[in-house]
């Protein structure tokens, strides 16, 4: 006798991404404050062209759900205190474990210090919390096709921070 399976219904979330015949952004959010994952998770949900595949509260789940999942965008909360070394071998080891995942830091501070770490540690977007939604939605399409996308006032206090340490 060979075992059967039904299929699971699918929600009207799934009608729409298939008919636009695209596959839809799997997503991760690691952030450690619950409400928090959850509203991301809805605000994320509106959207039929991203999935959230997981959402965890600290970096060893992160990693685990990482290896699970294989998501195309992490979206990642460090701490609001600081960017701090875990932060940065986070998005390293974000990378090693799947390196075609790409990495969102969604920051509470445009420090240009903190905001390079994060790029050249392997995080693709850094972004701010006091952003509009719909830019967190479009951070996580550009960054999925391999753009990078980086707060256009980060950006420029990256710039000045450079001119004013003679990096130009």
């Amino acid at each position: 006798m060979t075992p059967t399976s039904t299929p699971l219904p699918k929600d009207e979330k799934d009608d729409a991404t298939a008919a636009s015949g695209l596959a839809p952004v799997t997503v991760q959010l690691a952030d450690g404050t619950a409400m928090v994952r959850g509203a991301l998770s809805s605000l994320l949900a509106q959207d039929e062209t991203i999935e959230v595949v997981a959402a965890t509260s600290s970096s060893e789940e992160t990693l685990r759900a990482i290896g699970g999942h294989k998501p195309m965008v992490v979206v990642y909360q460090p701490p609001a205190s600081a960017m701090s070394e875990d932060t940065v071998e986070l998005i390293a080891h974000i990378h090693e474990l799947s390196p075609a995942t790409r990495t969102i830091v969604l920051a509470s501070s445009a420090d240009p210090g903190r905001a390079r770490d994060a790029l050249n540690a392997g995080a693709t977007g850094y972004i701010l919390g006091a952003d509009e939604t719909d830019e967190l939605i479009r951070a996580i399409h550009s960054v999925a096709k391999g753009n990078p996308v980086v707060n256009p006032v980060v950006a420029l206090a990256i710039a000045q921070d450079d001119r004013e340490e003679g990096h130009t």
